[in-house]
């Protein structure tokens, strides 16, 4: 069954290529189109290989069922691909991934595919994060930003393909990349230096996306913060950001009614005011992520609020001043406070509030703080209201469990129990009941735990997934398994050596470990600055200057 898009980026010729003379390449996506649609980094690689005359690329989406094995563009069946590659994001993608493996009739192993298999590659964040509890199913995975190194790494097997070499042929040249891994082979993450450094954009606009109709814009990449809980602080280091001529370009090459900026810091963005502000004479609507309350002020969530924006989603992360200390999150509570006033004043109708429990250091002294944080945001909510019929209509609190992820300084702490995530998510239920208009949801715990397992897994790990494969669920495969994912959960030392050690990610371990004891001892440290040269803490500089030395010799 076909499944159709919206819209297709005008410039895109790819459905229209003849397969002869070049090399056909699949890109799936292992999970349902909304969230396909929303996510930018396999669209990226799209683009660019469609833009290649070289390939003709098709793309697959979904969770891994029959009717998921033909392609979006011509229903070309994904076993005729001679490479198909995956992108991989988050942990629970990992199920669908073997999912489609399991239809195609593929071993599971990659040692136990010979020629007649397709080249199975993987890519994305889950890549270069930590691969190794499924790296075993793969013919590689490719560690790092995909934008230029994949497609030279995909042009240099294309000669090698259209001279009927073998699928060992193909390995051993994909093998000579520094940026490939497999269990017997080290790699470093491509990373997109500065100077070319471009943003990822929505090539397919969808009604039945995350983000209905809209163009989602990448403004930066990376985080200046530090945030130790973030993965993405961390493993998209240094922070680049775009020029706003980039992102007007865009615009009017692609001309969306909607636009939402994507980024981990958007009002950092020095543009970001006049962009906004070029956008509303356009008559462009738009929506913005996760906004830092340090950067705001009434001025800014005026024009916001009179250019049609209803809602705003504001990060606070630890329930407690020792915990937002601790994970080294910048917050300002009097500036929190202002800004839940103007918002009020200015008639927002929701506020979104993202919380994380499950830290260790949490205690009945931090959650009757967190009761005394909205007994002060109501006050503000009502000083804001002042004398009006309406004021803020609702807070909306989201909470998320901690998922210790690998290159971050909380890749050696302890995972908690269900039971006593469940425990703490009960009593914050409770204080957010004492509060009228204020809704809370909460991600279930167990699933965030098996993503903590899933996260710091090694290659031994893989009964899990044959578990989860077998039972068509993680959380009876964790039942299943219990006792043998314990080692998984306990907290680790300095001399441990993690499995994904093998990738250069360029950060080094003792910068992390130094953090994860100011972790521990609830003290903060610097953001990050802009570029690297000021600053050597983490080991980045000499990484990153060799990759633009590697970028001179393209």
């Amino acid at each position: 069954m076909k499944k159709k898009r919206s819209v297709i980026y005008p410039k895109l010729k790819n459905a229209l290529k003849e397969w002869g003379g070049r090399l056909p390449v699949a890109i799936v996506f292992p999970e349902k189109e909304s969230l396909a649609f929303s996510t930018l980094g396999w669209q990226r690689i799209y683009k660019e290989l469609s833009e290649e005359d070289d390939f003709v690329v098709e793309s697959f989406y979904g969770q891994g069922r029959k009717e998921d094995l033909f392609s979006v563009e011509n229903n070309t069946p994904l076993s005729s691909f001679p490479i198909i590659c995956f992108s991989l994001n988050f942990e629970l993608d990992i199920l669908p991934f073997l999912k489609f493996l399991r239809q195609l009739n593929l071993p599971l192993k990659s040692e136990a595919r010979g020629e007649d298999f397709p080249l199975i590659i993987g890519g994305g964040p889950l890549c270069f994060l930590n691969p190794y509890p499924f790296l075993g199913t793969l013919d590689f995975a490719f560690v790092g930003e995909g934008e230029e190194k994949f497609v030279q790494l995909l042009k240099s097997l294309k000669d090698t393909y259209l001279t009927q070499g073998s699928k060992q042929d193909l390995l051993n040249v994909a093998l000579k990349s520094p940026y490939v891994l497999t269990l017997d082979k080290k790699a470093k993450r491509a990373i997109c230096v500065q100077d070319r450094f471009s943003p990822s954009y929505s090539l397919f606009i969808s009604s039945r996306s995350a983000f209905p109709d809209t163009l989602l814009l990448e403004i930066n990449r990376g985080c200046l913060y530090g945030c130790r809980f973030c993965a993405a602080g961390f493993i998209y280091r240094p922070f680049r950001e775009i020029r706003v001529e980039e992102a007007k370009k865009i615009v009017e090459d692609i001309k969306p009614r909607k636009v939402g900026l994507v980024g981990t810091a958007l009002t950092d963005w020095p543009y970001l005011k006049e962009f906004l502000f070029w956008l509303q004479d356009k008559k462009i609507k738009f929506s913005l992520s996760s906004l830092r309350v340090n950067s705001l002020d009434f001025e800014f969530l005026y024009f916001l609020r009179k250019t049609g924006t209803r809602s705003i989603t504001l990060a606070v992360e630890g329930i407690s001043k020792k915990i937002r200390k601790s994970i080294n999150k910048k917050f300002s509570e009097k500036k929190f406070l202002e800004v839940v006033e103007h918002i009020s004043r200015l008639q927002f109708n929701n506020l979104k509030l993202y919380f994380i429990l499950g830290f260790p250091q949490e205690t009945e002294e931090d959650f009757l703080e967190l009761e005394d944080f909205f007994s002060k945001i109501e006050e503000a909510r009502a000083r804001g209201k002042e004398k009006r019929k309406k004021g803020l209509d609702l807070i909306s609190v989201s909470v998320s469990f901690l998922v210790p992820k690998p290159w971050t300084p909380l890749q050696w702490i302890e995972l908690l129990k269900e039971g006593e995530l469940e425990k703490r998510a009960k009593r914050f239920k409770q204080i957010i009941g004492k509060f009228p208009r204020t809704k809370v949801s909460l991600e279930n715990p167990l699933l965030s735990r098996i993503q903590g397992i899933l996260a710091r897994g090694d290659e031994k790990l893989f009964f899990f997934l044959e578990e989860a494969l077998k039972t068509n669920s993680w959380v009876r495969a964790y039942k299943n398994c219990r006792e043998k994912l314990d080692p998984y959960t306990r907290e680790k030392g300095l001399q441990t050596s993690f499995p994904w050690e093998h990738i250069d990610m360029g950060v080094n371990k003792a910068y992390l470990y130094k953090e994860y004891l100011d972790f521990k001892r609830g003290k903060q440290s610097p953001k990050c600055l802009k570029g690297c040269e000021p600053c050597a803490r983490c080991g980045l500089k000499k990484f990153y200057k060799e990759e633009e030395l590697d970028e001179n010799h393209l």
